[in-house]
């Protein structure tokens, strides 16, 4: 019995430890235990399994190695990528026809009807192209219709290739929008001169020359020069109608300065205010001089002069105060004139 167990033991120890480094001795005595100082130890160490890690894949852009860098099968791998250098094609459609029909022959190279119509368009059952018309003689003329006709295309092409040539329609110019004889007419497509024959007041057409009288007027004049009054009157101020300028007058209370005030001439204010200075003063009879506003006679008490206090009246030295104006007011109220009577 104890050498079966031995077998049995002996076995299960070269299976799971290294048969090189194995002590048969050491095993038997610590089994039998007779085992001496001497014998070392049997020492069965645990066998840890070991994983094995990622292999390397291979950087072709191919299949295989653009699975495995995926970390999925090269089957899933080119069932998303089909196309893929490596992948085997997919397996012909199973045709179900017979003969030699269109839906047999696209199913063959695997197309569509339509596909395979396309490259071959004269197949049977593939739908045929009406028969081209033949061409029609071209006029010989250079306008635009024989022109096109010449080059196979429509006039409308042709004329969108060449704008500029005779015959074609322009093409709508952009119009601006302000009121003027140029916007109105671009945005109405006729010309400025028929806008403006049409509507002759707008803004920017030219204005009809005036019928201007023949007389030397400064509105005459200014209306043949194609100017306005007040600038013809303006280069030429003595023209008759042109308004005078007005006079600088002096300020002195003199007839000059006055009559020049009030727009008159200086007989004039000198006609209605005689005593102004700088009037002519009158001229007195034969035997009288001018004394102050009037004349005495020469044998009279006032020629050589009346003294202090007194004035010349009928030629006579009389008292009273000399004035200017008779009929002034020596009324003043608390004042002792001494006696002195207005006279």
């Amino acid at each position: 019995m104890r050498v079966l167990l031995l077998l049995i033991l002996l076995a299960l120890s070269w299976s799971c430890c290294n048969a090189q480094n194995f002590n048969f001795n050491s095993f038997a005595c610590q089994f039998f235990g007779d085992c001496d100082e001497s014998d070392d130890p049997v020492v069965i160490e645990p066998v840890v399994p070991v994983r094995p890690g990622p292999r390397p894949c291979c950087l072709a852009f191919t299949s295989p190695c653009l699975a495995c860098a995926e970390g999925v099968t090269e089957a899933e791998y080119c069932r998303r990528n089909p196309e893929t250098v490596g992948c085997k094609p997919p397996p012909a459609p199973i045709c179900r026809c017979i003969g030699d029909s269109l839906e047999c022959k696209a199913c063959t190279n695997g197309v569509t009807e339509e596909q395979y119509c396309a490259d071959y368009p004269d197949t049977d059952g593939c739908p045929q192209k009406p028969a081209p018309t033949p061409p029609r003689p071209c006029c010989r003329a250079f306008s635009p219709k024989c022109l096109a006709c010449a080059e196979g295309i429509s006039e409308e092409e042709y004329c969108e290739k060449n704008p500029g040539y005779g015959g074609c329609p322009e093409k709508p110019r952009p119009c601006c929008k302000a009121l003027t004889a140029q916007c109105l007419s671009c945005v109405e497509g006729v010309s400025e001169e028929e806008f403006c024959k049409e509507k002759p007041n707008t803004i920017g057409c030219p204005e009809e020359e005036p019928v201007c009288c023949l007389a030397i007027t400064a509105p005459c004049l200014a209306c043949s020069a194609g100017v306005s009054v007040d600038e013809y009157c303006e280069d030429n101020p003595e023209t008759e109608g042109c308004p005078e300028e007005e006079p600088v007058c002096c300020e002195a209370l003199t007839a000059e300065c006055m009559a020049c005030s009030e727009g008159v001439s200086e007989e004039e204010y000198c006609e209605e205010n005689p005593k102004t200075a700088g009037c002519p003063k009158e001229e007195c009879p034969e035997g009288t001089e001018p004394l102050g506003d009037g004349c005495v006679v020469i044998e009279s008490e006032c020629f050589a002069g009346c003294p202090r206090g007194r004035v010349c009246e009928n030629d006579k030295c009389v008292r009273g105060f000399s004035r200017p104006d008779r009929d002034f007011d020596f009324d003043f109220p608390g004042f002792d004139f001494g006696g002195f009577n207005r006279g």
